[in-house]
Formats: structure tokens, sequence, C-alpha cells
């Protein structure tokens, strides 16, 4: 995955409704050859997202403690079960992209 170094990129802000300005951190790969530039963007910029992230991970945490079944985290969340499901799978996809990152 990528070795990141903040300092070999600046940042960048960008506006926001109700805020003055967020910080957007950039990093440079610094594999040899690589030199890709990839952004960390935080929640709020969470694309088409008709639930808060927030909340989305509380019902994946709910799910995957096992605090609730599949079921029971949807109906809190006002979601259809198949909606957890969804939010479980990019959770557990992400996750491994980051164990894959420390290898």
């Amino acid at each position: 995955m990528y070795t990141a170094s903040p300092a070999r990129h600046p940042g960048t802000r960008r506006n926001v409704p109700c805020s003055p300005s967020v910080p957007i951190f950039r990093f440079r790969c610094n594999k040899r050859g690589c030199r890709r530039v990839f952004a960390v963007l935080p929640n709020l910029f969470a694309p088409q997202e008709s639930v808060p992230v927030a909340d989305q991970e509380q019902v994946v945490f709910e799910y995957t403690a096992p605090i609730s079944t599949c079921a029971e985290a949807a109906e809190s969340a006002g979601v259809s079960a198949s909606t957890v499901w969804r939010w479980v799978d990019r959770a557990a996809g992400t996750v491994e992209q980051w164990i894959a990152g420390l290898g």
C-alpha cells in the first residue's frame, strides 16, 4: 500500500456550509517511482449518504459486536437489513485495506 509523507505535499482547504474551512491533507507515496498523491477526506464529504457516517458506524458496531442482530440494527437505524449488510461489507473492506497496508 502507501507509505505517506505529509510534509512532501501541501494540504488544501475547502469551504463547507456552516464552516469557514476544513483542512484536506494530501500525501505522496514514498515508494520509488510511484509519486502518486492521495487525499484523506473527512467523513463530512461522504458522497450520497442519507444516513450520517457516525450513525452507520454505530450500526456496524452494534451488529459486529454482536450487540444486536442485523434486523434489530436495521430497525434501530430505520433502514433495511440489506443496507446494514452493505455498510458492514464496506467497513470490512476498509479494515482489509488497512491490514494490507501494514504488511
